[in-house]
């Protein structure tokens, strides 16, 4: 799940994702589906 996903989906507003991160509420939740293979390794 993103942040971008979570917008679309769950039908939430950009500002509210937005205050959610800042609360910490989301974690460290990616913005968006793509993944990295270098992610890990720094």
């Amino acid at each position: 799940l993103s942040k971008t996903e979570l917008r679309k989906r769950g039908g939430l507003s950009s500002t509210l994702v937005e205050r959610l991160d800042e609360m910490g509420i989301l974690g460290n939740m990616p913005e968006d589906n793509q993944l990295s293979l270098f992610d890990d390794f720094f």
